[in-house]
């Protein structure tokens, strides 16, 4: 449901039980911020603690802002996903953990906390035979980098993972089975601690394949807020949300994936079964339009650069406006396709995005 979270506290609601060491870490004429992470000590513990910033800007209030992950403050790792019934404790042990940090900040203060920026996630199992790194290799097919509003496309690590991200929000998809064992520089998920990755001996034989939606800035999430119904400017519990969650990840399925997927995802297996397909679809096409409509499916299907691959070759020859009557074609046979053929690891990986069911290790480990 919830991964990493960055909330914020007023100062004068956070009180300092001892004279803890913050560092500079920079500064300006009218703004300066300071760290505090977690001491050596309490990294050795065993817990997981939050990473803390102070904020000073001349003429407003200083705040201190909170950055952790939610189910490795409960669980000490991210597989283990959480319900809005283990909101309780998840605001207790987080205040526990600052008091250990020497920071009082009660829990109403957390309850109520302005969020700035929040990792909406799901762990998607599958089970039909399909791995992760396959799936993500169809899903770099589509022409990720023609997207409204993300600037940056990667497809990395031989292939175990895609993201698709700006300055103001990303999502990502990754092999988070093959991520358990990765070092810190590879690794998608960069606190991995000893107790996660020794889930990866129990869990090596599961396709897992994660995906997040990372809205990174205030005013992205305050956008997608209003734009989806919901109050701007949330609080802790108010983002802490299965509705909110859903509604985040279906839209960004909906809007990056399943509406530009166009036929990429709706093919039968071979040459003869897409040509018998295309000719249901299309009875009053003649010969040579369904061999042409055969053509273009096939190669944008079978060619793993997709879509990206097709323009480049075709750029010199072709207008601007023959290449979107391309793509035109593709959408509509797609949904002509679409009632006719869909893949497995399509629906699944869809059915588990829109039905959250909260994936579960079989033993918790309380951090």
């Amino acid at each position: 449901m919830i991964d990493t979270i960055i909330i914020n506290v007023p100062r004068s609601k956070a009180r300092m039980l001892s004279g803890e060491r913050w560092d500079l870490i920079a500064k300006k004429d009218f703004y300066s911020k300071f760290a505090r992470n977690p001491t050596k000590r309490q990294k050795e513990s065993g817990r997981y603690y939050p990473r803390l910033t102070g904020v000073q800007r001349a003429g407003s209030e200083s705040i201190v802002k909170i950055e952790f992950s939610i189910p490795k403050l409960l669980y000490l790792n991210n597989l283990d996903e959480l319900e809005e019934k283990d909101f309780k404790e998840v605001i207790h042990t987080l205040h526990e953990r600052l008091k250990d940090m020497n920071l009082l900040i009660f829990e109403k203060d957390l309850v109520n906390a302005d969020v700035s920026a929040v990792h909406y996630s799901k762990n998607i199992v599958l089970t039909s035979g399909y791995t992760a790194k396959h799936i993500i290799s169809e899903l770099q097919k589509i022409n990720l980098n023609k997207l409204n509003d993300l600037t940056k496309t990667r497809f990395m690590n031989s292939g175990e993972s895609l993201q698709g991200y700006s300055i103001s929000n990303s999502f990502v998809f990754y092999d988070k089975i093959s991520d358990l064992q990765k070092d810190e520089k590879r690794a998608i998920d960069r606190e991995q601690n000893p107790y996660q990755r020794s889930l990866f001996s129990s869990l090596k034989d599961e396709e897992i394949l994660r995906f997040e939606v990372r809205l990174s800035q205030k005013r992205k999430l305050n956008t997608l807020f209003k734009q989806y119904g919901f109050k701007t400017n949330p609080t802790f519990q108010e983002a802490f949300s299965l509705e909110k969650a859903l509604k985040v990840m279906t839209e960004y399925w909906n809007e990056k994936i399943d509406k530009n997927k166009y036929v990429l995802f709706t093919y039968p297996e071979n040459t003869e079964s897409l040509l018998k397909k295309i000719s249901i679809a299309r009875p009053k096409s003649r010969p040579q339009t369904l061999l042409s409509l055969l053509g273009l499916v096939s190669f944008v299907k079978d060619n793993k650069g997709g879509l990206r691959e097709l323009r480049t070759i075709l750029t010199a020859r072709i207008t601007d406006r023959a290449w979107y009557s391309i793509v035109k074609n593709l959408k509509t046979i797609s949904k002509d396709l679409e009632s006719l053929s869909e893949l497995d690891w399509y629906q699944e990986v869809s059915k588990q995005i829109k039905n959250y069911k909260p994936y579960k290790t079989e033993k918790l480990s309380k951090a």
